[in-house]
């Protein structure tokens, strides 16, 4: 039995309210009185968790009063709220500046910049940056030969599913000797945290002598656990239920944080080979072993499934994160296997649109790694991976922590299982002819119908649409997002992520997104469709062809429709 039943919290997402206790001083910090904290079980569609009550609203557009600009990082017109911001930036980071003056004219996000300076399609109105067109991801260039919205299309699709079991690609990874990332690509499923049923994971908060913690800070990361567990709820479907154990006091490590090893550079260099794996693994268990042993007499970690540590907002000396997913850390109930802390950068620094980072949906980028999910695809256009920002499109969760659209791709959703197959739409190629099909946005709850529309081209290759909106867990990409994606997930091959630090350039992954052909002039006569560097949407009219079948978006308005053709 673990030494007294104080300093530390339940947290659960059933619906009765939370446990919760005295607290135990482990320090000579003052504790604070611990109040339970409800959990809901379903967020309504039409907010998003960056609003609740319960943490620090998040904004769609940083203000030059406020926002220091990275640099040294490709940036794009999204980052900014006026030319002369862009400009500015661009002045000092010419080596990154692509994105922002694609026309050479040495003009920062100018007229003819993609999300550059415009009208809005107003007539002498005054130009501002296309991220403040009310227009934005809605129709600008259609193609004459696709009908016009007021064509009536069925609900039901116009050819019936076949078997979603049809859609289900095998990772073949291992059997062709391609595999270099862990976990899955394709099925089955392979993970080391249950995606179904309860688990138990904890947080641990640890400060430092020269970084020590409020309990403040421990208030707020509580609050990010409630929003952890209601995005859990709604993207599982409430299959999936979280039981938390946070230590309310923090607990002080006995050397600076510079001391363990885990500097900016230490930690890029072990992501480049430059450190062996059995070293690095060996740093991450004697910290994991040291901060563990000070939580032991506080904490039961008795079917443990996850341990996250929390470490003060002034903290230098890790950077950005520790973690490791195939450790063996000891107990007192038991090894844990898996942990993961972040550091400076997830305090320090914005994210590119210039909002904070949020916590609960790092802790979920983590633990979906321990789902099963390979993640870090889909991220970049077919055709451009070699490019510097290639990386940004910011799409899923998997892609990234400070992504628009905090939910998991489809893909991801059919792999743990948390997509019933009645929301699939499965037809493999060699069945196609022609079909029209309505799919429900990814961000939205609540509603039937199909929420992909998958076409298997080989037996390791598929095909993968999907439709979003910027409400509920997308309504940080308001005004845009409102579109349709298309990708292709190929389970023969993995992924390389040695250049995306600094440049984002993402090399070739497993999944990539397929975009339409635009000439310069009819992209920037379309105008953006996403907040990302990358836009990788199709709008009404457009279209997608790879391996003799065509995607296109035949109809745009509560839902999108899709026309799925098969050439030849």
């Amino acid at each position: 039995m673990k030494r007294g039943v104080g300093g530390f919290l339940v947290l659960s997402m059933f619906v009765s309210a939370c446990s919760g206790g005295a607290t135990d001083t482990a320090t000579p910090e003052v504790p604070t009185t611990t109040k339970p904290i409800p959990t809901t079980t379903q967020p309504p569609a039409t907010t998003t968790a960056a609003t609740t009550t319960t943490a620090t609203p998040t904004t769609t557009a940083a203000t030059a009063a406020t926002t220091t600009f990275q640099n040294n990082v490709v940036a794009g017109c999204g980052w900014f709220d006026t030319q002369e911001q862009a400009q500015s930036w661009y002045e000092a980071n010419q080596d990154f500046g692509q994105e922002v003056d694609g026309n050479n004219d040495g003009v920062a996000c100018g007229s003819g910049d993609f999300g550059g300076l415009t009208d809005c399609n107003v007539p002498g109105a005054e130009l501002v940056l296309a991220r403040f067109c009310t227009t934005w991801g809605t129709l600008v260039y259609v193609p004459e030969s696709i009908p016009p919205t007021a064509d009536s299309l069925p609900r039901e699709p116009t050819a019936p599913s076949a078997d979603p079991s049809n859609c289900r690609t095998p990772d073949v990874r291992d059997a062709l000797g391609t595999r270099r990332a862990n976990y899955s690509v394709g099925f089955p499923l392979e993970g080391n945290t249950p995606t179904t049923g309860n688990i138990r994971v904890a947080l641990i908060p640890v400060d430092f002598p020269e970084a020590t913690g409020t309990q403040q800070e421990i208030s707020d990361a509580e609050a990010q656990i409630l929003l952890f567990n209601e995005w859990v709820t709604f993207q599982s479907r409430s299959t999936l239920t979280v039981n938390w154990t946070v230590h309310e006091e923090w607990l002080r490590a006995s050397m600076p944080s510079s001391d363990y090893g885990f500097s900016f550079e230490a930690n890029e260099a072990a992501m480049a080979g430059g450190l062996s794996r059995a070293d690095h693994t060996a740093m991450v268990e004697a910290f994991g072993t040291e901060m563990v042993a000070l939580a032991d007499p506080f904490i039961d970690f008795t079917d443990n499934q996850f341990v996250y540590f929390l470490f003060p907002k002034t903290i230098t000396g890790i950077d950005p994160h520790i973690g490791n997913f195939d450790i063996n850390v000891p107990s007192d109930e038991g090894p844990i296997n898996k942990l993961w802390g972040g550091g400076r950068f997830f305090y320090q620094t914005l994210d590119y649109y210039g909002d904070p980072h949020e916590f609960w949906s790092v802790w979920v980028h983590e633990i979906g790694h321990t789902w099963g999910l390979a993640g870090h695809a889909p991220v970049a256009i077919l055709g451009t991976e070699q490019e510097l920002g290639s990386y940004d499109t910011d799409l899923h969760l998997m892609g990234t922590q400070d992504a628009l659209h905090k939910v998991f791709s489809v893909w991801d959703q059919w792999l743990l299982g948390w997509l019933p197959e009645n929301e699939v739409y499965c037809l493999p190629a060699s069945q196609l002819d022609t079909t029209d099909v309505e799919l429900v946005a990814l961000e939205r709850s609540g509603e039937s119908g199909f929420r992909t529309a998958m076409v298997p081209l080989t037996e390791s290759s598929i095909l993968v649409v999907e439709s979003h909106r910027s409400e509920g867990y997308g309504a940080r990409a308001a005004p845009l997002g409102n579109a349709v994606v298309v990708y292709v997930v190929d389970t023969t091959l993995d992924y390389d992520r040695s250049l995306e630090s600094g440049g984002g350039i993402a090399l070739d992954r497993f999944a990539f997104y397929l975009a339409p052909s635009l000439t310069d002039a009819e992209r920037s006569e379309r105008g953006p469709s996403s907040r990302a560097r990358r836009d990788p949407f199709l709008i009404l009219g457009e279209s997608v062809t790879y391996e003799g079948v065509t995607v296109t978006v035949a109809q745009s308005d509560e839902h999108d429709v899709v026309r799925i053709t098969r050439n030849g």
